[in-house]
């Protein structure tokens, strides 16, 4: 049990009340196997559904390595120079490595030597994928629920593809890593929208089967492992990091049979089980990149939903340095009501609107402070109630809690999903 959670790049402290009051719902604690070099090399070395890399690639390839964006942690420090050293004693010379942007802004130079170390950055060439770049994108087909499959032209051109990365919990794919590397990694805008939408039936209602950890039946996952017929070949490399941010895990292999058994692995490492809901839960999203942007933070407030009661308080921490994260999202809270948005989401939708929606829904049940950078108009445009300090929320929230209340502390909610157990 700590007295600070992390807020940006620093920390935010608690007041010692709430720290002795309340139960700390923090990830359980796994300890890799061994050093995290050799905890990759051996799952490289036992690939699953694959043959290993070296008999993958072939001399004289082109070779695109996928890697995750400046939002995503998952130990690259460790994995990237292991594969790319892989790589150059198979013969590979034509290499290029692409940044799985996805909906995000693009990487910026800095950040990307910031990922990938000067020695890497200087010596490969780094392409940050833009969706929105149409001039970049190549069509390759259709899937059979009608996405239009628009990737990245250089990812086009390969002759494989390496899908590096790390395995969290998705709160409407599933899990993220594996092929979500791929589809909406390095896919077009248009194509994003289109699979993104799978999480909405014809009434603008979320789909059951849309859901963190839930990849059977869920529309949006298996229309993103259809895509994958309309890529080059692919080895998947990802990691799951264990509490303290150190690969304890990882997988490697076909990239959807070897990504299904890193998502049983990181079931164990990023499940809380809690016996009841509280009346408040206080959560971070886990500090810089987590809670870069508000839309990034969403994550650990949808985890924090998850372990509190209907009619109580969720108070979240994310300093949100970068503002909402999309141009478009807080168009969605002009509608009056949330009929209204249903209705024009399914007609209009654009990427993040069923953020939005998601976010509003749990407005219906529970109150949510935010402690962020954001201002005060922006915060209650969204519905939320906006606060400076920690200290500011807890006096806000005493208004709406009962005299003697439970509270969770949710110390990493944007990897850490509390589910309740028997």
């Amino acid at each position: 049990m700590g007295t600070t959670l992390k807020y940006g790049r620093g920390v935010v402290g608690l007041t010692a009340g709430v720290v002795r009051s309340s139960q700390w719902l923090s990830l359980p604690g796994f300890a890799a196997a061994g050093p995290e070099e050799r905890v990759v090399r051996q799952a490289m070395e036992n690939p699953i559904g694959s043959s290993p890399l070296e008999r993958f690639v072939q001399p004289g390839e082109k070779v695109g390595v996928i890697v995750p964006d400046h939002t995503r942690k998952w130990g690259g420090d460790i994995v990237l120079p292991i594969v790319l050293e892989k790589l150059k004693s198979q013969g590979i010379t034509d290499l290029l490595i692409i940044i799985a942007s996805g909906t995000h802004r693009p990487t910026t130079q800095d950040e990307i030597l910031g990922m990938v170390g000067k020695s890497i950055g200087n010596r490969y060439p780094i392409c940050p994928h833009d969706g929105k770049d149409e001039k970049e994108l190549e069509w390759v087909g259709m899937t059979k629920r009608g996405t239009p499959v628009w990737i990245n032209k250089r990812i086009a051109e390969v002759d494989k593809i390496l899908a590096l990365g790390g395995i969290l919990y998705h709160y409407f794919a599933g899990f993220g890593g594996g092929p979500k590397l791929m589809m909406p990694g390095v896919a077009g805008w248009q194509s994003i929208e289109k699979n993104h939408l799978l999480t909405l039936d014809e009434s603008g209602n979320f789909r059951p089967q849309c859901g963190d950890g839930i990849l059977d039946g869920n529309p949006v996952y298996e229309d993103i492992v259809d895509s994958l017929r309309f890529f080059k070949p692919a080895f998947l490399l990802n990691t799951i990091l264990n509490d303290r941010g150190r690969i304890a895990a990882a997988v490697a292999g076909d990239v959807v049979l070897a990504h299904l058994k890193g998502c049983e692995i990181a079931k164990k490492m990023y499940t809380i089980p809690i016996r009841e809901k509280a009346d408040l839960v206080v959560v971070s999203a886990g500090g810089y990149p987590k809670d870069s942007t508000f839309i990034q933070s969403h994550k650990a407030i949808q985890h924090a939903f998850y372990a509190v009661r209907e009619g109580g308080l969720i108070i979240a921490l994310a300093e949100c340095a970068e503002g909402i994260g999309s141009p478009t999202f807080m168009e969605w809270f002009e509608y009056p009501d949330l009929e209204t948005m249903k209705c024009n989401l399914v007609k209009h939708y654009s990427i993040n609107g069923h953020t939005a929606l998601s976010l509003r829904n749990k407005l219906q049940k529970v109150k949510i402070i935010l402690v962020s950078e954001l201002d005060f108009v922006t915060v209650k445009k969204m519905g939320l109630i906006p606060a400076n300090t920690f200290e500011e929320a807890m006096a806000v929230a005493g208004d709406f809690l009962p005299r003697h209340y439970k509270t969770y502390i949710l110390e990493d909610g944007s990897a850490g999903v509390p589910k309740m157990v028997d």
